[in-house]
């Protein structure tokens, strides 16, 4: 190559050992990785969110306990102040009285209402939240199963051993009313089916 002789450095190139070799099919080991990756992306969203919407079920439940002890404090004081009251004015402590009654009931839900009022509050915001943005991920990644993979949703993510059961029926039990953000939806399935539009082997 350095004196110029060309004819002889063919001959020595043509000379080269010669091997044949095999591989995996590219086009097939990219859609297994991104059908993974794209699954584990939207499951870990996924069960972020039910963990979450769980743990705040939980903490109703909790809550259900300190209220029924507050709507006792509050009957509790309650007779206590008005037995007190009747014996200093000498009047029958037994009596019956329906305003007394109505009174008390008032009272005990006064006695709850904080509590209440701070646990729907939390539900609303931060469970309602969390259902939505699990429903949409999961109608992202339904879309993106079906449209790129050919498979339902639920057979993708327990092919990668990801999620077994349907997330969304399972949010939907515990939230009800939520619905599926469109907006959300479309972007997860946007950022899940872009890659895979773009890998895929275009003679397929």
């Amino acid at each position: 190559m350095a004196r110029g002789d060309a004819a002889e450095e063919q001959r020595l190139d043509d000379g080269c050992t010669r091997g044949t070799y095999e591989q995996d099919d590219p086009a097939y080991r990219t859609r297994m990785h991104l059908s993974f990756t794209a699954a584990a992306l939207a499951c870990a969203s996924i069960q972020r969110d039910l963990d979450v919407l769980t743990a705040l079920h939980m903490v109703k439940d909790v809550c259900g306990l300190f209220r029924d002890r507050a709507r006792e404090t509050v009957e509790t004081a309650f007779f206590c102040g008005w037995h007190a009251a009747r014996e200093a004015a000498g009047a029958d402590v037994h009596a019956e009285d329906a305003a007394v009654e109505a009174e008390l009931a008032e009272l005990r839900q006064d006695g709850v209402w904080p509590l209440d009022a701070a646990v729907r509050a939390v539900m609303r915001g931060a469970g309602r939240r969390r259902t939505v943005t699990l429903l949409s991920a999961w109608e992202g990644l339904s879309r993106f199963s079906r449209e790129c993979c050919g498979i339902e949703p639920l057979v993708l993510t327990r092919a990668w051993r990801l999620v077994t059961e349907d997330p969304a029926a399972e949010a939907l039990k515990l939230d009800p009313g939520a619905e599926v953000d469109e907006a959300l939806a479309a972007e997860w399935h946007r950022n899940l089916s872009g890659p895979w539009a773009k890998h895929t082997d275009p003679y397929e």
